[in-house]
């Protein structure tokens, strides 16, 4: 079938509607007017581009919002890779959402808090006490940002915030309680004696021009041979979680914590890393089955068994244990290290460098809290950061935490 040569809708024997275009009849000449600028690009953009108002916005945020260097971590690279604008809001500017509350965060938040409180010598009674208080304290902290309306600036009700915040923390306490004897109390981890637990690290490597930062969940050194062993705990949705695991050894975190680690203790004879990755149950507490916390306990362990006989490729709970190489740099991390540290430690800031991703805005389900800024013009940008952002510097909070905290666990 030959369609007419219109530029008219044709509807064919399918029933669909093709809108065709027709081409120029000589492409020759059609080249030669778009070389000779005659057509193509609009008459107020030959020569030029049009005002995106960057250039208007950067005196502001220079002022305002005081960009600072920062050290080069694997969050960090994962946001310039993925989309270059949240980089350059959530790391140079330090920007974060006033009363943001995102389950999965707060659920790993928890998770870890429990984990290095039983490293640091405290009991599971105790560790469960320190989870109940940090999710008071997060409810605290949303209530602060509530207005009189009960609504966050992140533009959610506040009772709906605080509901899952009590959630992830319920969840958090179920899945420590399950997990904490096989991940920390096993038969493997017993010629271990526990050197760091949360302590950040950081090292300068040449030809890298901002320093490296990581914090290990755990550095533990066998008594017997002095070698060492990073430990890393991950909670995630994800269920292949075998897929997670065969992919790890070659994922930047692993990598910067390797050459973090390698820099502090050059002597020690070899360098594993156990990666401990535990599935979020999909129970909720409390519920009509789960009544009481008891209940709630058998009724997850019971979960956890049915996922691990449905899918025993992809157990809901595994450990993962893999030998690190003998020399932490390779040549592919060197230029990831190298672009990453130019990002990070550049004295000026051209927004137009940091461009959007659109498949990121909307990432795993889930609107980027940065998503109100890209929607607006950057005439809006400052009223919307003022009204809904704080800059907050995380290497600020592990610093006055590692000042606070104990020599031993220092």
């Amino acid at each position: 079938m030959v369609l007419p040569n219109k530029d008219v809708p044709f509807t064919g024997p399918s029933g669909i509607t093709l809108h065709r275009f027709t081409p120029h009849k000589s492409a020759s000449a059609l080249t030669a007017k778009f070389r000779d600028g005659r057509i193509g690009l609009p008459a107020d953009l030959r020569g030029g581009f049009a005002s995106d108002g960057f250039q208007e916005i950067q005196p502001w945020l220079q002022e305002h919002c005081q960009p600072r260097r920062r050290p080069v971590r694997s969050s960090y690279m994962g946001d310039l890779y993925t989309c270059p604008r949240k980089f350059m809001w959530r790391v140079r500017y330090g920007l974060k959402v006033r009363g943001w509350m995102d389950p999965a965060l707060h659920t790993g938040t928890f998770f870890h808090e429990m984990l290095r409180a039983v490293l640091t010598g405290s009991t599971i009674a105790e560790a469960t006490s320190e989870c109940d208080h940090l999710c008071q304290q997060c409810c605290s902290q949303l209530e602060a940002e509530c207005d009189r309306n009960g609504m966050l600036p992140s533009g959610k009700p506040l009772e709906d915030s605080r509901q899952k915040c009590v959630n992830a923390s319920a969840l958090a306490k179920m899945m420590f309680e399950l997990s904490v004897h096989p991940f920390l109390f096993s038969k493997m981890m017993e010629p271990y004696e526990v050197l760091t637990v949360e302590a950040p690290i950081e090292v300068k490597y040449r030809g890298i021009w901002a320093p490296i930062r990581c914090k290990p969940d755990a550095l533990l050194m066998h008594r017997e041979t002095g070698d060492v062993l990073v430990v890393n705990h991950k909670t995630t949705g994800e269920r292949n979680t075998s897929t997670v695991c065969r992919s790890y050894p070659w994922a930047l975190q692993p990598q910067l914590e390797h050459l973090c680690v390698r820099t502090v203790f050059p002597d020690a004879p070899n360098f594993r890393y156990l990666h401990n990755i535990m599935r979020k149950c999909s129970l909720r507490y409390p519920s009509k089955n789960s009544p009481t916390w008891e209940a709630y306990l058998e009724n997850a362990r019971a979960w956890y068994l049915k996922e691990g006989e449905r899918d025993p490729a992809n157990q809901p709970m595994l450990q993962s244990l893999f030998l690190l190489p003998s020399h932490p740099m390779t040549a592919e991390l060197h230029v990831q290290l190298y672009e990453a540290s130019r990002a990070c430690y550049c004295d000026s800031i051209d927004t137009a460098k940091y461009p959007k991703n659109a498949a990121s805005c909307f990432a795993f389900h889930k609107p980027c809290p940065f998503l109100s800024l890209c929607e607006s013009t950057p005439g809006l940008w400052p009223r919307i950061i003022e009204e809904r952002f704080e800059q907050v510097f995380r290497e600020d909070e592990e610093d006055e935490a590692a000042a606070d905290a104990p020599e031993s666990e220092a």
